[in-house]
């Protein structure tokens, strides 16, 4: 909305410019009379928009001069329409075939509307454009052949529309065309080779198509400076040909299927490479050692490719780099090279193998960075001191093996807004002054998750990142600890994060009541607290939470009714209180959560009638089982014996697989619904062939033995059978 807005004041100001431009010019009899052609054909536009929001043609009126029209320039020798831009207007209708009797017009801009349909051939007659727009818009069908039809055009922008089917080599013999945009269209097919044709061709933007191939024509480009294919359908080797591109400046091939390796030399014929995107292909081999070479390289983009060997050593006297992103190496990393680019902004080593530690002084050469990403590698050591790279917003050393404290100098980063710090082996200190103190006021965390060692039980980690969050005074932040090993209670402080978004606790070993406070997260959109050991009532506060789409307590301890205020959670899309004590009956007042796409109340002590109304249509039984006391719901009974029927069903099946689809039949001799288990999707396994019988050949001898199955082990071992399907996710017929 913001950028619609500033492009909408951006046009309005100026056409403002270019008419007070002109408004002195006087008027001429014949000029007049000559402008009555423009003036029809202007209308004729006015009466093809179907939607015009700001009144933008509210003064193209028979009473106002043409030239005094929004959005239209009249050229000073004849004092015809030379210049029609509407763009930016939030216009939607069609183009008419009498726009092209303004015959001396020189730039057409209709971009960022919603103008649909074809384009009429009779914008052929415009053979003085020089400028042509079309962007973002909603034609269809193939590139008009005619739009070969202008002499003088030096630029053409048909991007983000619906056109299909190849480019039309008649544009190739636009011999003054400076620069061409389609991107985001349906285009596919080769890029044709007259593409060499165009010999006054600067840039090149062709992004997001279906294209397969560059022709080697592309070389004979000499004033090339721009050249972006990226997104297409690319194969194969790059042609030689681009290598030696002396003039280009941007080169951007990325999310293509191009292969091969790069030469060493790359440099050596790109003198003037400022941005080289190859991203997102499968080229292979080492990095080109003589990298360096592009002296005028600002951003590197490699990553998601199979290259091989180490980082350039070299690499740090690519000096005014400010982004450069490489994956899919191994070795150290050449510290004292790449992290003396004191111009860098972005670095991003992620998803290699490198290895080594970070060095202690790692901020001081790089005052100007802004975003680290060396997540995913095999570093090691601790954590340094990191509060020379003051400007750091993004920090990303997760999937690493780095060990020691987490330093409390990361507080004096101010600018700092994501920190992940998951999958090391890091400690807090204890010993460290209260770290809430450390933080300063503009601190926003916005995602962490750090897989702690047992050392930091009752909560340490916990109380850490509270004080972190609490600290902050920016409400783009989610915190999660899942699958930790954080135990004790939950910190009262921690329901004062009023601005977080997003809380998952789940899987760790919490203990205690939810505290009513938890209704002070008045903007969070996500509760995760299942999977651990919490009891007690469910807080009534949480109904006030109404920005609230998923809530999960499932698998705790939690009893007594599901509060009535859950009405309040209008939000709510996931609702999970499965594998709970909870006990009463179901809310009717819940049938209000016209947004719920998902709820499992399963495995608790409820009681009473179903309600029917509402969202309770859409569950089935599953939603309900193991709640012996519930009742009422027609629907649910014919599931829940529909359920029962498709067990027994299985249940036979595997016994009649057991006694004629076996080379030997076998025989049971234990079946009870307590050795029946059943799955997440409710299939019944038969389980427990601790006294089944192998029925021998023709002398009828009976054999028993004991059989290798998953579902059986011995007596005396540490867990029984049960214990291992209940671990699995499945549960006995008997506990429904």
């Amino acid at each position: 909305m913001v950028m619609e807005r500033s492009c909408f004041l951006l046009s309005i100001t100026f056409l403002l410019v270019l008419q007070l431009q002109y408004s002195s010019l006087g008027t001429v009899g014949a000029a007049q009379t000559n402008i009555t052609t423009d003036q029809s054909a202007l209308l004729a536009l006015k009466a093809h928009v179907t939607s015009d929001p700001h009144n933008i043609l509210v003064n193209w009126s028979m009473t106002t001069s043409v030239c005094n029209w929004a959005g239209v320039v009249c050229g000073a020798r004849h004092l015809r329409v030379a210049s029609l831009n509407l763009s930016c207007m939030d216009l939607t209708g069609t183009i008419p075939p009498y726009l092209g009797n303004l015959s001396f017009l020189v730039e057409l801009d209709l971009g960022n509307n919603s103008f649909h349909d074809t384009l009429p051939h009779e914008l052929s007659y415009l053979r003085h454009l020089k400028f042509i727009s079309f962007k973002f818009n909603n034609f269809m069908g193939y590139i008009p052949s005619w739009f070969g039809s202008f002499p003088k055009l030096q630029s053409i922008n048909l991007r983000g529309n619906q056109f299909s089917g190849s480019i039309p080599t008649i544009i190739f013999n636009l011999s003054a065309l400076q620069d061409i945009d389609l991107r985001a269209n349906e285009l596919s097919g080769a890029i044709p080779r007259e593409i060499g044709n165009l010999t006054m061709l600067k840039e090149i933007y062709l992004d997001s198509n279906n294209f397969n191939e560059i022709p080697k024509e592309i070389g004979f480009l000499h004033q090339l400076e721009t050249l972006y294919v990226q997104f297409n359908v690319l194969k194969g080797p790059v042609p030689v040909v681009v290598f030696n591109m002396s003039s280009l400046t941007t080169w951007a091939l990325a999310g293509n299927s191009l292969s091969g390796g790069l030469p060493d030399n790359i440099c050596q014929h790109l003198p003037s490479l400022q941005r080289l995107s190859l991203a997102r292909n499968q080229f292979d081999g080492p990095l080109p050692s003589k990298l360096w070479q592009c002296r005028e390289l600002l951003q590197l983009s490699l990553d998601e490719n199979n290259f091989s060997g180490s980082i350039p050593k070299n690499i740090g006297n690519l000096t005014i780099m400010e982004d450069c992103d490489i994956v899919a190496l191994a070795g150290t990393i050449p510290w004292s090279s790449i992290f003396n680019i004191s111009s860098i902004r972005v670095l991003s080593l992620a998803f290699n193998q490198l290895s080594g530690s970070l060095p202690a002084n790692i901020g001081l050469g790089l005052p100007n960075l802004q975003e680290l990403y060396i997540v995913a590698n095999d570093l090691s050591g601790v954590i340094p001191n990191l509060s020379n790279a003051s400007m750091l917003t993004q920090l990303d050393l997760g999937r690493n093996s780095f060990t020691g404290f987490i330093p409390s100098t990361l507080c004096a980063l101010t600018n700092l807004q994501s920190l992940k710090l998951c999958n090391n082996n890091l400690t807090i200190d204890t010993s460290t002054p209260e770290l809430g103190n450390l933080i300063p006021g503009r601190q926003s965390i916005e995602w962490i998750n750090s897989n702690f060692t047992e050392k930091l039980g009752n909560l340490q980690a916990l109380w850490f990142y509270t004080f972190l969050l609490g600290k902050s005074n920016l409400i783009s932040k989610k915190l999660s600890l899942a699958s930790n090993s954080l135990s004790s209670t939950i910190p009262s402080n921690f329901w004062r994060l009023a601005y977080i978004l997003s809380v998952n606790l789940s899987s760790n070993s919490l203990i205690g009541h939810l505290s009513q406070d938890i209704g002070n997260l008045k903007v969070v959109i996500e509760v995760d607290l299942s999977n651990n050991n919490l009891s007690g009532i469910m807080p009534s506060t949480i109904g006030g939470l109404r920005d609230l789409v998923n809530l999960s307590l499932a698998n705790n301890n939690l009893e007594g009714p599901i509060p009535s205020s859950f009405d309040g959670l209008l939000s709510l899309e996931l609702l999970d209180l499965s594998r709970n004590n909870l006990s009463g009956v179901i809310p009717k007042s819940l049938e209000a959560l016209s947004l719920l796409k998902y709820m499992d109340l399963s495995f608790n002590r409820l009681q009473g009638e179903i309600p029917t109304g509402g969202l309770f249509q859409n569950f089935s039984a599953q939603s309900f089982v193991s709640n012996k006391a519930l009742c009422g719901a027609a629907d649910f009974r014919f599931h829940h014996a529909k359920m029962r029927l498709n067990i027994m069903i299985d249940a036979a099946s595997a016994l009649e697989y057991l006694h004629h689809g076996y080379s030997i039949p076998i025989v049971h001799c234990d079946m009870k619904p307590s050795n029946i288990l059943l799955d997440d999707d409710m299939v019944a396994h038969v389980a427990d062939f601790g006294i089944a019988k192998l029925l021998g050949g023709g002398d009828s001898i009976t054999q028993t033995m004991t059989l290798a199955t998953v579902g059986y082990m011995a007596p005396g071992d540490s867990m029984d059978w049960k214990e291992w399907f209940q671990q699995e996710g499945m549960c006995t017929v008997s506990e429904l």
